[in-house]
């Protein structure tokens, strides 16, 4: 992006009356609205799966387990516990990821 460009990022609930007014009423926009929903609760599943199946290894290595990968925990489960989250660092230049993420995780 360049100097005055603008990211947009969609952080409106999706049951939200300003989302359904810009959607208006074409089944177009009813059925790409509902993929929506069902891909950021698909996301939020499949982080949670993640975080608990890590969580089982964890438990059967005794306790063998380095700071990054607690850190790696801890991120997938911060993002799987609010989809807005996921979204920003999702839009966000992959340069920043890393350091958005751990100022917040740090908090």
């Amino acid at each position: 992006m360049g100097l005055g460009a603008t990211a947009a990022i969609d952080l409106e609930e999706p049951n939200s009356n300003t989302k359904g007014k810009r959607q208006g009423s074409t089944s177009f926009g009813t059925h790409s609205h509902k993929r929506k929903i069902g891909e950021k609760e698909g996301i939020t599943t499949s982080l949670d799966k993640m975080a608990n199946s890590f969580d089982r290894l964890v438990e059967k290595m005794d306790g063998k387990v380095d700071d990054e990968d607690i850190q790696e925990v801890l991120t997938i489960q911060w993002l799987a516990d609010d989809p807005k989250q996921l979204a920003i660092v999702k839009a966000l230049p992959i340069y920043k990821k890393t350091d958005y993420v751990l100022t917040h995780l740090a908090k």
